[in-house]
């Protein structure tokens, strides 16, 4: 920026007493700006009032950004929080209605995995691929809140939040809660 921006701008200070005036000059240095003018023969408030309306003539008002920013952000923050509710609702009526449902992204080679693995087991599972809907990215974001994992894929079997591809082998492995994994996709209606 410019120094000539932050040269004072104003030529007598704003106090409305007749007897105040400060003086300034208009081609003031920098350094006039940034060192108060003495303000010694008035009390302290009109006192500290002077040099503050003495900065913002000087300086001019904050930048049209920051208004924008803020004008910007409230706008957008209700529009956000209707967008997570409705991606929240999507992901709990998407586990409530599927006995199995794996949330996944159609490249990621841990989902492949788990796809074989259901399909191996032959049950029925819905899935919900992540990078192909429009709201995919409200929809992970959702399940962190739900589960706590945002990493894909996320695994539901009735209801019950299984986790990740790892955690699936490991109920394949050694079963969940004294169960194996055929008697929890039984329950669940998947088989």
């Amino acid at each position: 920026m410019s120094q000539s921006l932050f040269l004072p701008l104003i030529s007598r200070c704003a106090h409305p007493s007749s007897t105040h005036g400060h003086t300034r000059p208009s081609n003031a240095p920098v350094s006039a700006v940034l060192s108060f003018p003495k303000f010694t023969h008035i009390k302290p408030f009109p006192s500290l009032l002077c040099r503050y309306i003495y900065l913002y003539r000087s300086l001019g008002p904050p930048p049209r950004a920051i208004s924008m920013s803020f004008i910007f952000r409230r706008f957008f923050s209700s529009t956000t929080s209707t967008m997570s509710d409705a991606a929240t609702q999507k992901a709990k009526q998407l586990i409530n209605d599927n006995a199995v449902v794996v949330f996944s992204k159609s490249y990621c080679p841990y989902c492949s995995n788990t796809k074989q693995i259901l399909d191996g087991l032959n049950a029925k599972y819905a899935t919900y691929e992540l990078n192909q809907e429009s709201d995919g990215s409200d929809v992970q974001d959702a399940l962190l809140k739900l589960t706590g994992q945002r990493t894909v894929p996320n695994i539901f079997i009735g209801k019950q939040h299984i986790g990740g591809n790892s955690d699936l082998e490991a109920v394949v492995k050694n079963g969940k809660n004294g169960k194996k994994i055929q008697e929890l996709l039984q329950e669940a209606g998947a088989l």
